[in-house]
């Protein structure tokens, strides 16, 4: 937003060769889980410049889980009035939220490059660059140069972007955005040629439209620090319950993937008052239902060192209005197993039936294997899933000898 607005009111700031803005083309993509704020401030100033000067804006989001469902245009417009944050099919609420799971931290930004990196990649194939790839045809056919002529000649001196809006201070974000560049070309970082930190940024704004600005993010991010996290619970208690409803699918399932870097959204909820908030979470849980799963996870070391983490999940019972109706069924599992019911030790919420606890001392060299499994009582909503399942049962098998659960599902299917 301060690189549109920089560009509208001071031509001087523009790439070189850039002299009208009916040149400019915004994308954004809609992850589906953007803060009201943003769509309030994007509707009532960003998009106001856009009308006064006929830019062109293209609101998209991804059309489905995999990248080939492609993307979905919510808006192409020139006088938009609308920041269809909503998106399609949306990040935590389609995907994460059903898979039990959340963004893992000290990762690559894998949301970000799925739900944003991949669908403006193909807009912009579709959209930008369709009359290069005839030119070079035509080149190509009619004079025979080659491509790096072409490009040095035709497309680069007409062609500027894409431009990302990290800030000054932003150095770390630019350095990972190398790691997934656009087409294989590089993202270009205004903010930074003209040394804009991110406060700078947000002053520039204050004066421009005379409110303070804030930062566009999902409700659930989980890279924002306790402050900001506690800021933006104050201005909307959907944020709450959003973030506290995600991480508490994902802890049933993983008792170790807490949302946020410092710590669990369940133990600021907990510090800030929040309690009604906390309510709401119970009751969506329960409009959903609970059931009985079978977790089962692989941990093991490969040829890098770097240990990695296959997770299996199966439902072993329907769905039951209540979670304590379903404590008979898991005392029934411990007894039958041999083993004990337990509740979590950090997080009292949670009732689980351990199998297997993973060995962290056994993952030393490549190859290494170890694994973890049990039963909890986990709402209804989070489904099957298992990504290789000719994969994952060889690595059990390996670890055990044999894989129970992929024989009874055989034997199932058979009968």
């Amino acid at each position: 937003c301060a690189i549109l607005r920089a560009w509208v009111e001071h031509p001087e700031l523009r790439p070189s060769n850039f002299e009208n803005l009916d040149q400019l083309i915004v994308f954004s993509a809609q992850t589906g889980e953007e803060t009201w704020q943003t769509k309030q401030l994007m509707e009532r100033y960003s998009m106001r410049d856009m009308r006064q000067h006929n830019i062109r804006y293209v609101q998209i989001a991804k059309a489905g889980l995999n990248k080939r469902d492609g993307y979905t245009v919510l808006d192409d417009n020139r006088q938009p009035k609308v920041c269809f944050v909503e998106g399609d099919f949306r990040l935590f609420r389609d995907n994460m939220n059903q898979a039990g799971s959340s963004v893992r931290l000290g990762r690559p930004h894998s949301c970000a490059m799925r739900w944003k990196g991949e669908i403006l990649d193909a807009l912009l194939e579709d959209l930008i660059l369709e009359f290069v790839y005839l030119w070079l045809i035509f080149k190509l056919i009619v004079f025979q140069d080659s491509c790096r002529m072409l490009w040095e000649s035709v497309i680069k001196p007409d062609y500027y972007g894409p431009y990302l809006g990290y800030a000054f201070d932003e150095q770390k974000r630019m350095q990972k955005c190398d790691e997934y560049r656009c087409r294989g070309v590089k993202f270009l970082f205004p903010l930074n040629d003209l040394e804009w930190t991110r406060e700078y940024c947000m002053t520039f704004l204050e004066q421009a439209y005379g409110v303070r600005w804030r930062k566009s993010a999902c409700r659930q991010c989980p890279f924002a620090s306790r402050e900001t996290v506690a800021e933006r619970w104050a201005d909307d208690e959907q944020n709450v319950t959003d973030a506290v409803w995600t991480e508490f699918l994902a802890l049933s399932l993983n008792p170790a993937m807490h949302l946020f870097s410092f710590g669990k959204a369940y133990d600021l909820a907990i510090d800030l008052g929040l309690k009604s908030q906390l309510r709401q979470v119970e009751e969506r849980a329960d409009a959903y239902g609970w059931r009985v799963c079978k977790v089962e996870r692989v941990y093991s070391v490969g040829q890098t060192g770097r240990a990695n983490a296959d997770r299996r999940v199966t439902a072993v019972c329907g769905s039951a209005p209540t979670k304590f109706s379903l404590l008979p069924m898991m005392s029934a599992i411990a007894e039958g197993h041999g083993l004990d019911m337990e509740q979590d030790k950090d997080d009292r919420r949670f009732i689980r039936v351990w199998e297997h606890r993973k060995d962290k001392a056994s993952l030393q060299a490549p190859g290494d294997i170890t694994t973890e499994s049990f039963w909890v009582v986990a709402p209804a909503i989070i489904r099957d899933k298992v990504r290789n399942p000719k994969s994952f049962s060889e690595k059990w098998v390996k670890a055990h000898g044999s894989d129970l659960l992929q024989s009874w599902q055989e034997n199932l299917k058979k009968a």
